[in-house]
């Protein structure tokens, strides 16, 4: 008999990825209850797995209040043998009404700008973290950083699926960037890009950008490639999803992973780090903490948040592009497929239900 497992999630079904893939990949083990936010967007459907929605009203206080009255309404009305929220801002009030198979998963750390903001967001999840004698993060360094007693935490990380099995050639520099622009600044990458065809002579180059963000971000994206006369070799696509821009996983070969190098995004592994690698694409990004544990010779190189060094980068790809070859580059993140991490994911759910 199938374990029951609830997710609470103030994410719609199907748009946060990581509960998504654990979904996905525990259905046949688990009995599978999903409660999220209807934020009025297109409904995902999946066979074993029970969505339920509580509608998108109120101001923000309101709705928080109702997401948790909500959620404490139907754990009383069901008997669940694992509950895992994914954290939102006082979800702890949840476990206040739960058994001692309530997982608390923190999947990253404030980004934001205002250091006052990010520090009281993330004081306030060290702080519910107390009432959690189990928990999950994505990564042991901000499981550190927060302060949370790693005694009870389990590392669940970022992964992704192969999106494209096409084996690449590195005969010439064909960019790709998937992902937010939101206090990004990737505009650099198109500076950098504009540096590196400078000292490098190629007949053939390309760089898409798929994306969005605030206003000002896209139309600086949009303002800057103008500015460097690069309209017909750089192109922002604007919001797509993955399904949509499949060929371009196929065909480009060096994937953009281009984070700001401060503290606070030291302890996020980026997501599209492991789908440009797995994909067998040589990854170019930043030298955070975590993009330097994933990162080698044989996948990629490490750049600082600059045009310039962003250019240099480039040319150290190009330099060595002979050396590079698909199959060899996804061996390095093997481990990281939302497969495995899943399975992961579900023995440590069932450990702790042996437990008692």
């Amino acid at each position: 008999m199938r374990s029951s497992l609830l997710i609470i999630n103030k994410e719609q079904f199907g748009y946060h990825t990581d509960s998504y893939k654990y979904c996905e990949y525990l259905r046949k083990e688990f009995d599978i209850t999903y409660l999220c936010f209807d934020a009025k967007r297109s409904k995902y459907k999946m066979v074993g797995v029970n969505v339920v929605y509580m509608n998108w009203r109120g101001g923000y206080i309101q709705k928080g209040s109702d997401f948790i009255n909500f959620a404490i309404k139907h754990i009383r009305q069901n008997n669940f043998e694992t509950i895992f929220i994914v954290y939102f801002p006082f979800c702890f009030l949840i476990r206040l009404f739960t058994n001692e198979h309530t997982i608390l998963d923190i999947r990253t750390g404030s980004v934001e700008k205002s250091s006052l903001v990010r520090k009281t967001s993330n004081f306030l999840k060290t702080f519910e973290a107390l009432f959690f004698k189990n928990i999950t993060i994505i990564s042991e360094s901000l499981g550190q950083m927060l302060g949370i007693n790693m005694k009870k935490v389990k590392v669940v990380p970022l992964g992704a699926d192969i999106i494209s099995d096409t084996d690449k050639d590195f005969d010439y520099p064909r960019l790709f960037y998937v992902g937010t622009l939101f206090n990004r600044k990737m505009h650099e990458t198109v500076i950098g890009f504009k540096k590196f065809l400078i000292a490098n002579d190629f007949d053939k180059k390309s760089y898409d950008i798929f994306g969005f963000g605030l206003k000002s971000e896209e139309d600086l994206m949009n303002k800057t490639i103008s500015e460097n006369n690069l309209d017909d070799i750089v192109r922002f696509h604007g919001r797509k999803s993955h399904h949509e821009i499949k060929s371009y996983f196929d065909k480009c070969n060096i994937g953009v992973s281009y984070v700001p190098m401060t503290k606070y995004f030291e302890c996020q592994p980026p997501t599209k780090t492991y789908e440009y690698v797995n994909s067998g694409m040589v990854c170019i990004t930043t030298n955070t903490y975590e993009n330097k544990l994933l990162i080698n010779k044989t996948n990629g190189v490490l750049c600082d948040d600059n045009p310039t060094s962003f250019s240099e980068g480039l040319s150290r790809i190009v330099q060595n592009r002979e050396f590079y070859n698909s199959n060899t580059i996804r061996t390095t993140l093997k481990d990281n497929n939302w497969e495995t991490i899943a399975m992961r994911l579900g023995r440590h759910l069932n450990s702790l239900i042996r437990k008692e």
